[in-house]
């Protein structure tokens, strides 16, 4: 009779998956989140203080995103 209790590794997007999860909510210190230069120069006058700012309203949207209902509604 099989192991009903042994499961099988996760696979690398279940594992990428579970790795946003924790960045996203803080989890992980070791985390780093990265935006890019043309994501911050469409959210941003260039100025360091603006790019901060930005940078911060996105890091609040994303932990207050709840990504399964958005996904149900794309």
């Amino acid at each position: 009779m099989p192991d009903m209790l042994v499961q099988p590794p996760p696979s690398t997007t279940e594992r990428i998956a579970t790795l946003n999860d924790r960045a996203r909510l803080g989890l992980d210190c070791t985390a780093r989140i990265i935006f890019t230069l043309n994501l911050l120069d469409s959210l941003s006058d260039g100025t360091r203080r603006n790019d901060i700012l930005a940078q911060a309203r996105i890091m609040k949207a994303m932990r207050n995103c709840d990504h399964r209902r958005a996904r149900t509604q794309a």
